[in-house]
């Protein structure tokens, strides 16, 4: 099964939309991912954290 596209141009421009200023979206984005259990560990959500500087919650 192949997963769906990204709803922006990729990961790139996801980690510049959430690296601007703090919003919202941004603390949405952070909690939904610092939330993913260990094994929903794609590439993209690793891009998304080291960019980012967000961890899984232990």
């Amino acid at each position: 099964m192949d997963s769906l596209p990204p709803k922006f141009g990729g990961v790139d421009d996801v980690i510049a939309r959430l690296d601007a200023p703090r919003r919202a979206e941004h603390d949405e984005a952070e909690m939904y991912v610092r939330k993913a259990t260990r094994q929903i560990d794609t590439p993209y959500r690793q891009r998304l954290a080291a960019a980012l500087g967000w961890r899984f919650r232990p």
